[in-house]
């Protein structure tokens, strides 16, 4: 929560679907979702500021996870798979 709400602070987002990225139920991205955080490349140095951070958050559906644990690990691998992707 500390790195999502910053008090005072410029926030700018893009959501994606995990099926806009990954391969179901997965951590691997798709040929269509590397092409998709291709397009975000030119507006995420569009917002190069000093002291800026980007953030990358992943987050299940708890009414559509099997379970918390698994649902915890998958998504923490996604958020890994585009941070490392956008790296």
């Amino acid at each position: 929560t500390g790195l999502l709400v910053r008090a005072r602070s410029e926030r700018n987002r893009r959501v994606y679907a995990e099926s806009d990225l990954f391969e179901p139920g997965r951590a691997v991205l798709t040929a269509a979702g590397r092409e998709r955080l291709d397009e975000a490349g030119p507006w995420l140095k569009g917002l190069r500021h000093a002291g800026s951070d980007i953030v990358v958050a992943a987050y299940a559906d708890p009414a559509r996870s099997a379970s918390g644990t698994a649902a915890q690990a998958i998504t923490k691998q996604q958020a890994e798979a585009v941070a490392d992707y956008l790296k």
